[in-house]
C-alpha cells in the first residue's frame, strides 16, 4: 500500500467519524429543542413572552413564537405564535437610540436608494404619508414587492449606515 492510498483511507475514515458525530449531535440538538420548547410553553402559562425572552436570555432575533412553533421563522398561526416583538420602534424612539425625524435608507440591489423617516409615534412613513407600525411592512412597501423582507435588517440609519436591527441589539444590551 503506498503511501497517498494510507493517506486517503485515513481521509475516508475520518470523514466517517466526523459523519457519525454530526449525526449524535443532530439528535441530541432534537432533543434540546423539544424539551426547550416544552419548556417555555410551561412558562407560557405564567408568564408574558417579554419576561420568559428577558429571563431565558433569548437571542434578539429569535422569539418565544419561534420556539413554541418549532420553527425559525415564527409562521405559525396558533394563538402563541403571534407574539409582537418585544422592543420595537417606539421604544427605540423612548429609549433615546432614534430620534424623531430620524432618515432612514434601504439599499437595493438593482434599483435606487430608498428612504423614509421614523416619525414621533415610532412610524417609518414612506412617500411623505405612507405609515407603517412593521420595519418590515414598510421594507416591503418601499419596495413594492410581495415577498417578506425583514425591515430590521434592510432599513438602515441615514445617519451612521447602521441597521434597525445593529441600533435594537444595542438598546436590548443595555437594559
Amino acid at each position: 500500500m503506498s503511501s497517498q492510498d494510507s493517506e486517503t483511507q485515513a481521509l475516508i475514515s475520518e470523514a466517517r467519524a466526523i459523519g457519525e458525530r454530526l449525526r449524535e449531535l443532530r439528535a441530541e440538538t432534537s432533543a434540546c429543542i423539544a424539551r426547550r420548547r416544552e419548556i417555555v410553553e410551561k412558562l407560557d402559562e405564567r408568564m408574558g413572552p417579554s419576561r420568559i425572552a428577558e429571563e431565558i436570555g433569548l437571542p434578539v432575533r429569535q422569539s418565544v413564537a419561534q420556539i413554541l412553533s418549532g420553527g425559525t421563522s415564527g409562521a405559525s398561526r396558533s394563538r402563541k405564535a403571534r407574539v409582537r416583538v418585544q422592543f420595537g420602534l417606539r421604544d427605540l424612539l423612548d429609549s433615546g437610540h432614534i430620534a424623531n425625524g430620524e432618515r432612514l435608507v434601504l439599499h437595493r440591489r438593482n434599483g435606487p436608494l430608498l428612504e423614509g423617516f421614523v416619525n414621533e409615534r415610532g412610524q417609518i412613513v414612506i412617500n411623505d404619508n405612507d405609515v407603517y407600525d412593521s420595519p418590515s411592512r414598510a421594507a416591503m412597501a418601499a419596495m413594492q414587492s410581495e415577498n417578506p423582507q425583514d425591515g430590521w435588517l434592510r432599513w438602515r440609519l441615514s445617519s451612521t449606515g447602521r441597521t434597525l436591527a445593529d441600533v435594537r441589539a444595542e438598546a436590548l444590551s443595555q437594559r
